[in-house]
């Protein structure tokens, strides 16, 4: 698989560290994360900057929200939207 920076320079998005961070994490899950748990395993990231990097990585499809019947919203990894 491409490195997270290639995935997110395809996507025409900057390698923030936030992004790269959340990235990865997401990536490297065999289940869908909610938001606490990414927070949970990120602790250098400021709240507007999650936030910010969640939309954008979920704008460009790099991520999709997915909603439990708990109303909770998890994240997962798309390599099917990614650009080739």
């Amino acid at each position: 698989m491409d490195s997270v920076k290639d995935i997110l320079h395809r996507n025409n998005l900057k390698g923030t560290s936030a992004r790269i961070a959340i990235l990865n994490t997401i990536i490297s899950s065999e289940a869908p994360l909610s938001e606490s748990d990414i927070k949970k395993r990120i602790h250098e990231v400021d709240r507007v900057t999650f936030y910010r990097s969640i939309k954008s990585l979920l704008d460009t499809k790099i991520i999709q929200g997915m909603i439990t019947q708990g109303k909770i919203i998890k994240y997962t990894f798309c390599p099917e939207n990614q650009k080739q």
